[in-house]
């Protein structure tokens, strides 16, 4: 679902009619060879029941980037995640899956380049990352199979659409939603103010975004800047139902299907997305807090999604002027 409305057809459509800095948020990176910025990063998920609001997965991670070489034609990054918690009462595969990964790309780094604007384009370890990660999947999941999962979900269905995360340097890039957190957005620019998107989906869409300038924190500058994007979908039931039984029969086993849709019970509803995605950064360029939360409703179904990402610690080579005021760390 993640993928199914991706942000950068709406922020494409805008035109940005501004004819002077001050009247338009351009985000693009303004980094130097040495810089370096740590992160942390939480993910959460809940369930909601009439009143009751149920965590079903939770993972904290620390992340650290370092500028290593910076050209005329762009960046070379270095990216080392490391894992310090992680809670999924219901799925102990996802729960392992996650500390395997997290430590191989600990273990091995993720080395990636950008443009001048700061937008990702090419992961130079990918291979090995992709070698090291499925190797990581094929070991969790004798585990777990062996612990007899293979009642819910048939291995070989679910071991090759994970497979398929890392196939190619493109799917590997995708699957690191972190790289697109931090830097999907740089290369972008929206006029000050509020602004209707303009969305090109096949699902009736409609919603804002707001550009401005300001600090984020008590330890920003003048001239940082931030977006805020909201936005609501509204996808037909059919459609919605067509997408929930693909999925289902992609990885479940086909005795439970049925039962599933049966407490479903959404097929004459339509589905509802309700998006809020704020970016903040640095002048720079370097994010400084990232939040993607996304509502998801379905018939009697409603699931919270929530990304967010914000900054522990940075070193700049360039130092700026002092900054408002000194962080509270």
């Amino acid at each position: 679902m993640k993928k199914l409305f991706p942000l950068l057809w709406m922020l494409c459509t805008l035109t940005a009619h501004a004819q002077t800095p001050d009247s338009l948020v351009s985000v693009r990176a303004r980094w130097c060879k040495g810089d370096t910025m740590r992160y942390q990063y939480e993910q959460a998920q809940f369930q909601v029941s009439h009143r009751d609001t149920l965590c079903t997965d939770y993972s904290c991670q620390t992340m650290t980037f370092v500028v290593c070489d910076s050209t005329d034609r762009g960046y070379l990054l270095e990216y080392v995640p490391e894992l310090t918690a992680s809670k999924s009462p219901a799925d102990t595969a996802r729960q392992a899956l996650r500390s395997q990964f997290v430590g191989e790309l600990n273990r091995l780094h993720v080395r990636f380049r950008t443009d001048r604007n700061g937008t990702v384009e090419h992961i130079d370890n990918w291979r090995q990352l992709r070698d090291s990660l499925q190797a990581c999947l094929g070991r969790t999941l004798d585990q777990t199979y062996d612990a007899g999962a293979g009642a819910l979900m048939p291995r070989n269905r679910l071991e090759a659409l994970l497979r398929m995360e890392f196939a190619t340097e493109e799917n590997l890039r995708n699957s690191l939603e972190e790289l697109d957190l931090l830097f999907g957005l740089h290369g972008i620019a929206a006029p000050v103010g509020q602004q209707a998107l303009h969305p090109t989906a096949d699902y009736p869409t409609e919603g804002t975004i707001t550009a401005s300038y300001g600090p984020y924190g008590r330890q920003g500058y003048t001239r940082d800047y931030s977006l805020l994007i909201q936005s609501r979908t509204q996808v037909p039931a059919t459609e919605a139902k067509g997408m929930a039984d693909q999925m289902m029969d992609i990885v479940m086993a086909d005795d439970l299907i049925g039962r599933v849709n049966h407490l479903l019970g959404g097929a004459d509803d339509d589905l509802l997305l309700n998006n809020t995605e704020e970016y903040h950064y640095f002048f720079n360029g370097w994010p400084c807090m990232v939040m993607r939360q996304q509502n998801i409703t379905y018939g009697a179904a409603k699931t919270i999604k929530m990304k967010r990402v914000e900054w522990t610690r940075r070193s700049w080579t360039e130092q700026p002027a002092a900054p408002l005021q000194e962080k509270n760390m």
